[in-house]
C-alpha cells in the first residue's frame, strides 16, 4: 500500500513540473507573438542614438519633453527607440490609465501591519513572494485590524496584473486563481483591467520593452519607487482586439496550468505527510 501511494504521488508531482513547463512555454508563445505583431527586433538588437565621445555616453533632451522630470534616467533613449518603432508602424499607443484600458489602479497606502494565527487573517504575500509558486509560508494579517484596507486596497484577485513598484521595479505577473482573496503590501501595484484583455496588457508590460517604460519612472534617493500615477501614463500599443485577444488567450491558459499544478502540489503533500503521521 506504502509503494501505491509513493507512485500515485510520483506521478502527480510529475504531472506538476508538466504543468508548469507547459505554461512557460505558453508564456513564451505569448512573448513571440507580440514581437511579431510589433515587428519589434530583440532589445538588444535596438540601437537607440547617444552622443559619443570616448569616454561618457550622453544624450540631449528637448525643454518641451522633460516632463517635470530632470533626472537623466528617465530620457533614456532606448525608452523613446521602443515608442517611436512602435508608432511608426501606425500602432495606436494608449496610457494604461486610458478607461478602455484599465478600471482601477492601486497602489495601497503605507500601514503598520498585524500578523495573527491563520484562523483570525487572511494570508498575506509580499511583493518577492507573488513571484514564486508555493504561498504556503505566507503570514496571515489581522481582519480585525485591517478590514477596511484589505477590502479597498490589499485584496488580490484573479487577473490583476501585479507590478512590483518599491526597491525592486517592474516585476509583473497575472494574478493566478489560486491568490483569489489574498492580500499583499504597498510595494505591489495593482492592475485591474478592463475592455483589453488583462492577459495582452500582462504580455507587454512584462516584455523588455514594457519593463524599459516601467522602470523608467523609477524614483527614489535610497530605494527605488514608482506610483500609481506613473503607471497609468505607461503607453500600451493596441493591436487589431483578436490579435490581443488571441495574445491574452495564451496567458489565461498559463495561469490555469499554474493554478492546477498548484491544487496537485498542495495534494501531493498532503498525502506524504498523511503517510508520515499514519
Amino acid at each position: 500500500m506504502l509503494i501505491d501511494q509513493r507512485e500515485k504521488t510520483n506521478k502527480i508531482i510529475k504531472k506538476v513540473y508538466e504543468l508548469r513547463d507547459e505554461a512557460n512555454i505558453l508564456l513564451e508563445t505569448a512573448q513571440k507573438e507580440l514581437r511579431n505583431e510589433l515587428k519589434m527586433p530583440p532589445i538588444s538588437q535596438l540601437r537607440p542614438k547617444y552622443f559619443v565621445n570616448s569616454s561618457v555616453r550622453n544624450f540631449v533632451v528637448k525643454t518641451n519633453q522633460l516632463e517635470h522630470r530632470f533626472d537623466a534616467s528617465y530620457h533614456i533613449p532606448l525608452a523613446n527607440e521602443i515608442i517611436s518603432k512602435i508608432k511608426k508602424l501606425g500602432i495606436p499607443m494608449v496610457t494604461l490609465q486610458n478607461s478602455n484600458l484599465s478600471k482601477e489602479i492601486i497602489l495601497p497606502g503605507r500601514f503598520k501591519r498585524f500578523y495573527v494565527k491563520k484562523e483570525f487573517g487572511v494570508p498575506f504575500i509580499g511583493s518577492k513572494e507573488i513571484l514564486q509558486y508555493d504561498i504556503s509560508s505566507c503570514k496571515f494579517l489581522s481582519i480585525k485590524k485591517h478590514s477596511r484596507r484589505i477590502q479597498k486596497q490589499l485584496v488580490l484577485k484573479e487577473n490583476m496584473i501585479l507590478i512590483t513598484c518599491s526597491g525592486t521595479i517592474g516585476n509583473v505577473i497575472l494574478s493566478p486563481k489560486y491568490y483569489n482573496g489574498l492580500t499583499s503590501s504597498q510595494h505591489v501595484i495593482r492592475v485591474m483591467a478592463n475592455e483589453i484583455h488583462p492577459g495582452y496588457i500582462y504580455t507587454y508590460l512584462a516584455s523588455d520593452y514594457g519593463r524599459v517604460l516601467i522602470q523608467r519612472y523609477a524614483h527614489g534617493s535610497v530605494v527605488d519607487e514608482i506610483t500609481d500615477e506613473q503607471v497609468g501614463l505607461i503607453p500600451i500599443p493596441l493591436l487589431e482586439p483578436t490579435r490581443m485577444n488571441s495574445i491574452g488567450k495564451l496567458v489565461l491558459k498559463a495561469n490555469k496550468m499554474r493554478s492546477e499544478a498548484y491544487e496537485l502540489e498542495n495534494k501531493a503533500i498532503k498525502d506524504v505527510e498523511s503517510m508520515i503521521m499514519n
